[in-house]
């Protein structure tokens, strides 16, 4: 053999140690945001004036080669709070550990979350479905990370059974598992005042500040088109019906701030008490078109005429 292609021995003796062949690999986590939960969104415009309440439900899934495995560190801080730790597992079977942020107690769920592992947002929609500048922003939000459904169970490494079940200061999601929050749960909503109807991207983050290690960190965010109806005409901050007065409670005919007719029942042109009769004079139940209720009081006299008479029969009575 020529010179030029002789291994030098020396190199060749460290090839030929035990385990010299191969280096351990870590076997880290990809967690990404599963776009098709945030299509689970309510938006609500009756908690608040002037304002809507984008209920969405969100999942994270890890699609990596290892856990996204934490623990909280012991004891904790002066505060309560907790640093933790993630552990990064080696394909040789061996371990090791990094510092990875904090655990705070969420006193609404009443266990221990994992600070700022989502960031929602609401963009603008572009002309061509392009995504425009971020419109409105909640802050980050913490998790309790678990093994809520499984995801991608194919992937390799990805148990049978979920691993990470419990809400205190060992949590995770393991490979080919997803963590799934409903729309219901306390913080899985945006705020938005002044926000006008339309479609817009709602968008999901999952580790924002990069806290875990992760093998990309480039597929963390999601972003589906949601459609935010107009605000209803109780919650508009205009005079619909002309009374010289907007929304509730102020407007007599609007119960409540989802109400799309600000006109009081008795001419709001529906059948509010099912007895195929709508608004004044065709319901027994409204004396006038300015009644609140279409109930059926005092034989058909209105519900205000029927309160009236209860009061006369009372005295009459004495």
């Amino acid at each position: 053999m020529p010179s030029a292609f002789r291994i030098p021995a020396a190199l060749l003796a460290l090839l030929l140690l035990p385990g010299a062949t191969h280096a351990a690999v870590d076997l880290l986590p990809d967690v990404i945001t599963v776009p098709e939960d945030l299509l689970d969104a309510k938006p609500d415009w009756d908690i608040e004036a002037g304002c809507v309440h984008m209920r969405f439900s969100n999942a994270t899934a890890n699609i990596g080669t290892g856990p996204a495995e934490i623990y909280g560190a012991e004891p904790p801080n002066p505060d309560g709070s907790q640093d933790v730790y993630q552990r990064v597992y080696r394909d040789d079977g061996s371990s090791w550990d990094r510092f990875a942020g904090t655990f705070i107690f969420h006193p609404t769920h009443n266990h221990i979350h994992f600070e700022g592992w989502a960031l929602y947002s609401l963009r603008a929609l572009l002309p061509d479905n392009g995504v425009g500048p971020v419109l409105y922003q909640g802050e980050k939000i913490s998790f309790c990370l678990l093994d809520s459904h499984r995801y991608a169970w194919w992937l390799p490494g990805a148990p049978p059974e979920h691993v990470y079940v419990d809400c205190d200061d060992f949590q995770g999601i393991s490979v080919g598992w997803e963590d799934y929050y409903r729309y219901d749960l306390p913080g899985q909503s945006l705020r938005m005042c002044g926000i006008a109807g339309g479609t817009y991207w709602l968008e999901s983050e999952v580790d924002p500040d990069n806290r875990l290690l992760e093998s990309d960190d480039g597929n963390n965010v999601a972003r589906v088109q949601v459609v935010i109806p107009p605000p209803p005409a109780c919650n508009d901050g205009l005079d619909n019906d002309g009374d010289g007065q907007s929304d509730f409670p102020a407007v007599p005919g609007c119960r409540s701030l989802k109400r799309h007719n600000e006109a009081p029942v008795c001419n709001d042109g529906a059948d509010n008490d099912g007895d195929r009769k709508i608004d004044f004079p065709a319901d027994p139940g409204c004396s006038a078109g300015w009644d609140l209720t279409e109930g059926n009081g005092a034989c058909g006299l209105g519900f205000e005429l029927a309160l009236l008479l209860a009061a006369l029969r009372s005295r009459i009575r004495r």
